[in-house]
């Protein structure tokens, strides 16, 4: 059987590490996210991801995984996702223990003292970097619990954390080309009883990296009218932000089911924006859960950085609830 650890509803771990495995009876998510750039070209652009959620439920539960590798200049994607159903008595194809997770030859992490090390293997792609800790782990909304709705319950509350500003270096195997990367990544964690099944927890969720070395996280829950962030200033402590903008200029249809596809944000509390986040590869927008890799810009179009989101499918739908089949069927051989 897998190691777990226990969910604690009222508090988190002291330690990043220490809400690590999967929690028993509740959801999980962890996120690898970076920028890097060849060494020797630093005017080419990298970004890479790797996506693990454990979604549970008393009888579907599952993981889907997801990573990818973009090449931002040339707009070219390479992703894999996989769903994994848990199934009592069945031995997994993943396992996590106290440092590590391995998915097979395909996604590896590897916890040390001062750095995470990850390894991503494609069919068209491999990545081996290392991501040094030089942040201590920050956490978001009140202690590290986050609130998705304007009302405080514990049915709506999930942790979250981040690694933030982790020198990244190492290198990229695309086709038949080797070569070595340097740039910048995060991770994040989150996890709690949060019940996916109702629309009004999907979130539109980013994570911003500026060119000046700030940071910004943001989740917006358009259906509760609700919102949450974390801004790091690149020599000032961490702070939270709750009023601010995340407003669609445009949407996109997928199959019946809208998304925003462009957004204006402005947060005053900083004095930051309007920014305009703008896609960068269309092949992104795909159900059951939209990953963009966007830009951000100013309205003379200057860039000022770049930044990942997620976009859950009930956010910009009309909907009560939504089958977890939904998601589950992101992989149509299951």
């Amino acid at each position: 059987m897998q190691k777990t650890i226990q969910y604690n509803k009222q508090k988190h771990g002291e330690t990043f590490m220490e809400e690590w495995l999967p929690h028993r009876d509740a959801s999980d998510i962890w996120q690898f996210q970076g920028i890097v750039h060849e060494i020797d070209d630093p005017q080419s652009v990298y970004a890479f991801r790797l996506v693990i959620y454990r979604m549970n439920y008393l009888l579907e539960s599952f993981y889907l995984i997801h990573y990818s590798l973009s090449e931002v200049l040339k707009t070219t994607d390479y992703t894999e996702s996989i769903v994994i159903p848990i199934k009592p008595g069945k031995k997994m194809q993943l396992s996590f223990d106290d440092e590590s997770f391995l998915f097979g030859d395909m996604a590896q992490v590897l916890d040390t003292k001062h750095a995470m090390v990850l390894r991503l293997r494609g069919n068209e792609f491999a990545i081996e970097l290392r991501m040094d800790k030089d942040y201590p782990p920050i956490w978001y909304g009140d202690e590290g619990k986050v609130f998705l709705a304007p009302t405080e319950k514990e049915t709506r509350a999930m942790f979250c954390c981040a690694l933030p500003r982790m020198n990244t270096f190492g290198r990229i195997t695309l086709g038949e080309r080797d070569f070595r990367v340097q740039g910048i990544a995060a991770v994040e964690r989150s996890w709690g009883k949060v019940p996916l099944k109702h629309a009004s927890v999907h979130w539109e969720r980013f994570y911003l990296f500026f060119d000046d070395m700030d940071e910004m996280a943001l989740i917006n829950l358009p259906l509760a009218d609700h919102k949450e962030g974390m801004y790091l200033h690149h020599n000032l402590e961490p702070m939270r932000i709750q009023e601010f903008s995340l407003d669609p200029v445009e949407y996109i249809e997928i199959d019946e089911w809208r998304f925003s596809s462009r957004w204006e944000l402005n947060v005053p509390a900083i004095n930051r924006g309007p920014y305009y986040l703008i896609p960068l590869i269309k092949s992104h927008f795909t159900l059951p859960v939209c990953r963009p890799f966007v830009g951000i810009y100013d309205q003379e179009g200057k860039k000022y950085g770049y930044g990942y989101g997620e976009l859950h499918p009930g956010a910009r739908n009309e909907l009560d609830t939504i089958s977890l089949s939904f998601f589950r069927n992101a992989n149509p051989d299951l």
